[in-house]
């Protein structure tokens, strides 16, 4: 795993993240993570999940204390924010993972199938070029129909 998948200021933004011990309670996963594992493409934000409760104001208070944070949004289970003008952010989902999650420079990664189950999901939610080329790459690691049963078991479909 390389992080030749994020831009320059994403890989700053990861490195100053890790620093928290609240991120231990997060995963990373979307584009970038796809993108630490595939090298498939370059990713400029940061996405993080859990699937238990978070204290929003513990994350912006100690991210407060970094000149080049900014935080842009609060909302249920939710806090959004720009750090090294990367996007960050931080979710609470109602679903747990389905795969075990890989380290990557002590961060916890999804594994590829739980990202496929989530790209299916923002491709029927949202559905930007990214989401397809990313699903693209995720075809050739896992087929279609593995990616389909992956999106099932995780939203118990």
């Amino acid at each position: 795993m390389e992080s030749s998948g994020l831009s320059q200021s994403a890989a700053k933004a990861l490195e100053i993240l890790k620093q928290f011990s609240w991120l231990n309670n997060f995963y990373l996963a979307g584009g970038s993570a796809l993108a630490i594992q595939l090298a498939h493409r370059l990713s400029f934000d940061l996405d993080f999940f859990t699937d238990k409760p978070f204290d929003q104001n513990k994350i912006d208070d100690d991210l407060r204390n970094i000149p080049s944070y900014k935080l842009d949004r609060f909302a249920q289970d939710t806090l959004l924010g720009l750090l090294e003008k990367t996007k960050i952010s931080f979710f609470k989902v109602p679903y747990p993972l389905i795969s075990r999650p890989l380290s990557f420079r002590s961060i916890r990664l999804a594994a590829i199938p739980d990202i496929a189950a989530m790209k299916l999901d923002a491709i029927g939610s949202r559905g930007t070029k990214r989401d397809f080329v990313d699903l693209y790459f995720i075809a050739k690691e896992i087929p279609l129909d593995k990616c389909l049963g992956h999106y099932r078991k995780k939203n118990n479909a």
